[in-house]
């Protein structure tokens, strides 16, 4: 499991970025990739941990899956 910080969120998109704490490029998450209703509680600057997946749509991209929110 990875941590990272989030670092945008397009509501109409229904997805945002994160940033991983160990310093890789920025993944893009799904609103699918968190808990039924977590989406809308996503802020940004939040911390965060999330499994890295291959993108189902491109495998050659990585983003992130399986959100949970982390204490400060």
């Amino acid at each position: 499991m990875a941590e990272g910080t989030i670092q945008g969120i397009q509501i109409a998109r229904g997805g945002g970025t994160i940033r991983p704490d160990d310093g890789t490029e920025d993944l893009p998450f799904q609103r699918t990739a968190l808990e039924a209703g977590a989406f809308e509680e996503l802020r940004e600057g939040q911390w965060v941990a999330f499994e890295v997946a291959p993108d189902p749509r491109n495998p050659a991209r990585r983003q992130a899956r399986n959100l949970r929110l982390l204490e400060e």
